[in-house]
């Protein structure tokens, strides 16, 4: 009898992987790094390109033959829905947090290919993909000298590279307000806003985010990425 039960429990386990694996490879959209969707785009004939990122954002620089629609303006749907839903629509943004969104959105509204780059165009540029320049004016970055004078202290130094439309930027906000209280005097907290300093994020290799770097002495000693904790960026400053 227990072997029995085992092997259904298998049989269905089975099963379920299948109808899973199945759902996941059914085209409507995939996920590409940066090399392959490039290779896709050019495999298309008049392939629509969508950068949901701010029209800012956009006219810094954005991906030859692309179309902006800002995924957090009020008329993103409205003007989304009048591509053709029959055709694959590439998309991305910045780092690919609103570009995985605004696929979502789409494949749940009809469009049936929907291919998102992944690490949005940090991770194009990181690959030395060519970006268009844009038409706006270009904000003064930092400069390397600039910030290794910023970082170069007497106690470590933590830098959290960030952007005001991340979400798990913000979450992570007040915890380094926390962090730099409890701590003051030990340690020193550097905020880099890399849409405005998007020369010195490339030149640091910041390709995601967020992203902590530990600097001592005004060198590099660690890096994290992503969501962490206030223990886990101790562990790193000492």
């Amino acid at each position: 009898m227990h072997d029995m039960v085992n092997k259904i429990n298998h049989l269905f386990f089975a099963a379920f992987t299948f109808f899973v694996a199945a759902c996941n490879n059914s085209g409507s959209g995939q996920q590409l790094d940066a090399k392959a969707f490039s290779e896709k785009i050019h495999g298309e004939n008049n392939p629509v390109i969508l950068d949901v990122r701010t029209p800012e954002e956009f006219s810094g620089g954005y991906i030859a033959g692309a179309i902006n629609i800002n995924y957090n303006s009020d008329e993103f749907s409205q003007k989304a829905g009048k591509l053709d839903k029959d055709e694959p629509v590439f998309v991305y943004c910045l780092s690919g947090g609103r570009s995985s969104s605004a696929a979502n959105e789409m494949r749940n509204s009809g469009f049936k290919n929907v291919i998102e780059l992944k690490g949005g165009i940090l991770k194009w540029k990181a690959a030395g993909l060519n970006v268009t320049p844009g038409s706006g004016a270009v904000k003064a970055s930092m400069s390397v000298a600039e910030f290794k004078k910023l970082v170069t202290a007497d106690v470590p130094v933590l830098v959290d590279f960030y952007a005001p439309w991340c979400a798990p930027c913000r979450k992570m906000s007040p915890m380094l307000e926390e962090l730099s209280k409890e701590n003051e005097g030990k340690i020193k907290v550097v905020k880099i806003n890399i849409d405005e300093h998007k020369q010195l994020a490339e030149e640091m290799g910041v390709t995601e985010i967020p992203i902590f770097t530990v600097n001592k002495n005004g060198n590099e000693t660690a890096r994290v990425k992503g969501l962490q904790t206030k223990e886990e960026l101790l562990k790193i400053l000492f």
